[in-house]
């Protein structure tokens, strides 16, 4: 396979996985429509998604791990999914950030571009339990880094456990932007891993203003783990791929809902 050819696939299954994400679920004739390309093409690439563990295969078609609770994609994948709402998200987010804040970034690809969007910022100091963010941000010299130790988690990037929550314990910040795996009007803001819990939950009570930052896909969607309820937040910042009822219940549940 060439070098070309390689690219092609590989943007070729980003879109299949985003597709079969947003649906749940799609079938080798919707995803050949919807490709231009040959039912063996698919069936190729759904092989491959299916032997890295990000897919589900089904009779005529594939299921989403999203349809389970508990199922956390790679960072990897996540990094490769809704990549340019995840960018506006970012640039959003960032211009609610002051020169001389203090702000509280949890791990994730959302929150990372959140970090790409502050580097041009003053006197600011940054905590993060994301290695990713800490290394993007490291080389600011206007910028003080704080990268919470703990446990790494294997292909996350992020820290959790005992080092990572006793240092949050002792932390006050002026801002936080969550990330999440799930939030729902009614069951509020959720998480696959139950091990990011306490830590989450944490960066919440550090902080004085508590924004969740989460791209349309999450929306509605329920995760295995509970963080808090959507009382406990002041800003919901996502994409314009949310549906305008769900904008609605969010508001009558007193949470602004910021899209870009």
């Amino acid at each position: 396979m060439t070098g070309g050819t390689r690219v092609l696939a590989e943007e070729r299954r980003t879109k299949i996985l985003q597709a079969v994400d947003e649906n749940g679920s799609a079938t080798v004739v919707d995803l050949s429509n919807l490709m231009h390309v040959s039912l063996m093409t698919i069936r190729r690439d759904i092989n491959k998604l299916a032997t890295d563990g990000l897919v589900v295969k089904a009779h005529g078609g594939v299921l989403s791990l999203r349809q389970s609770t508990a199922t956390e994609p790679r960072y990897d994948v996540k990094a490769r999914v809704n990549v340019e709402e995840k960018k506006r998200i970012g640039a959003f987010a960032a211009e609610l950030v002051a020169h001389g804040d203090t702000v509280l970034l949890d791990a994730g690809s959302t929150t990372y571009q959140i970090a790409v969007n502050l580097i041009h910022k003053q006197n600011l100091t940054v905590v993060t339990n994301d290695l990713l963010i800490a290394s993007e941000l490291g080389s600011c010299k206007d910028i003080v880094t704080l990268l919470v130790g703990g446990t790494i988690r294997h292909g996350m990037f992020s820290t959790v456990g005992q080092y990572c929550e006793e240092t949050l314990r002792q932390i006050s910040v002026d801002k936080v932007f969550l990330g999440a795996d799930a939030v729902h009007h009614k069951k509020g803001v959720m998480n696959c891993n139950p091990h990011e819990v306490l830590a989450k939950r944490l960066m919440l009570e550090a902080a004085q203003e508590r924004i969740l930052v989460v791209d349309h896909l999450k929306f509605q969607k329920i995760g295995l783990s509970f963080v808090c309820g959507i009382d406990a937040l002041d800003m919901i910042i996502t994409d314009n791929g949310v549906d305008a009822t769900v904008v609605s219940d969010f508001a009558d549940c007193g949470v602004s809902v910021k899209m870009c």
